[in-house]
């Protein structure tokens, strides 16, 4: 019997707390609704965060509503000690058929600079390659994204080719293999 290839609902970190977001929450958003996410996620949500996300959340939803599991594509990053939400995480769909995933990750611009980032890849990757489903995960940056191509770096991504993104352009493509006997 092959071990779950799941993640969970949360996941936490020494300052955060990964929150998975389910359909019917990520619905409520893309309307304007705060309710079910304050209760969800105990938090509300920055005002700037919707409409600066909306292309992903609309994505995620259909993603979700077509069977994808909901603990693999967007989570809330929320500060465990006065909480606030500070961005979101995720992966851009569940393993594909050779065990590959990208991870995908926005920090609202005034958290920026304070290690949240790092903090929500490191912990959303580590837990995915803990997964006998997993093989390797991917990123794709902008080359631009000083940033991004550092913490990629950081975290023994290497640079494996580049691609033209349809909204975000020319991206470098970066993957790191799982470690070997791990998961089930």
């Amino acid at each position: 019997m092959s071990a779950p290839c799941e993640l969970d609902d949360v996941l936490l970190t020494p300052r955060l707390a990964l929150i998975a977001l389910p359909g019917p929450i990520i619905e409520d958003v893309i309307r304007d609704g705060r309710q079910a996410f304050r209760e969800h996620v105990g938090v509300d949500y920055p005002p700037e965060w919707p409409s600066e996300s909306s292309h992903v959340l609309g994505l995620r939803r259909d993603q979700i509503r077509e069977g994808t599991d909901h603990r693999w594509l967007i989570r809330a990053a929320v500060t465990r000690s006065q909480p606030v939400m500070v961005g979101r995480v995720g992966f851009h769909a569940a393993p594909d058929a050779d065990g590959v995933i990208e991870i995908g990750y926005e920090i609202h611009a005034g958290h920026r600079r304070q290690g949240y980032g790092l903090e929500c890849a490191t912990q959303l990757i580590h837990s995915a390659e803990q997964l006998a489903c997993v093989s390797a995960v991917r990123a794709s940056i902008a080359p631009d994204n000083e940033p991004s191509l550092r913490m990629a770096e950081r975290l023994g991504f290497r640079r494996i080719g580049e691609q033209i993104d349809e909204i975000d352009g020319l991206e470098y493509v970066f993957e790191r293999r799982a470690p070997p006997g791990r998961g089930g």
